[in-house]
């Protein structure tokens, strides 16, 4: 068996593999040597971080943030609501007070009637 700078054969088991790694069959940018751009935190050609976080550590501190976005929301419905309830219990109150004073007045005109059907016989 040849073999040449660039390519080993490998009785037709995997991919022909050239001086720089494996060529990706399409998946992902081939290597040639040539090494993704590195920023901080060691990445992979998607641009996933190699730490097992990546994309879905940013997913979680999102979901975290929105979360704490519907907590507060939540609590600001809470609030309104305890103000809503507070406010209908003083109307009911009032409602109350209203239909005490309006037996009132229909006591006091019952005895302005009885008076004045004294008053007419």
């Amino acid at each position: 068996m040849e073999l040449n700078r660039n390519v080993t054969e490998q009785n037709g088991i995997g991919p022909e593999r050239n001086e720089n790694g494996p060529e990706r069959n399409g998946i992902g940018p081939e290597r040639n040597g040539i090494e993704p751009e590195r920023k901080g935190t060691e990445q992979n050609w998607t641009g996933a971080k190699r730490d097992g976080i990546g994309r879905n550590g940013t997913e979680l501190d999102r979901n975290g943030t929105e979360l704490d976005r519907k907590e507060t929301e939540l609590k600001l419905n809470v609030m309104e609501l305890d103000r809503n309830v507070t406010e209908l219990n003083r109307n009911i109150s009032e409602l109350n007070w209203n239909a005490m004073e309006l037996d009132r007045n229909g006591t006091e005109l019952n005895r302005n009637l009885l008076e004045f059907n004294r008053n007419i016989t």
